[in-house]
């Protein structure tokens, strides 16, 4: 596999985000035909099929679970470094 190019994901954690470099790779020439064109693959992507990681997932979830809406996303942002979007 060759490399195409070098693409930033922001991952979500209980910590704040984290932006990490993604390498896209050409796909193997050996697998083209001529029908199939060449492709490209993304190795973090298919590592990281969530942008978030378990511990900011399940805080969400159990704060989600016990408080309205409203009020866990108020606290959540009080004690986490989340975004507004």
């Amino acid at each position: 596999m060759s490399h195409k190019d070098r693409r930033s994901t922001v991952l979500r954690t209980v910590y704040g985000n984290v932006t990490v470099k993604s390498s896209r790779l050409w796909s193997c020439a050996c697998q083209r035909t001529a029908r199939t064109p060449r492709r490209v693959v993304h190795p973090l992507s298919k590592a990281l099929t969530r942008r978030v990681t378990p511990e900011l997932e399940y805080l969400q979830a159990k704060w989600a679970a016990h408080l309205p809406y409203g009020q866990a996303t108020a606290m959540l942002k009080e004690v986490l470094p989340l975004d507004t979007h």
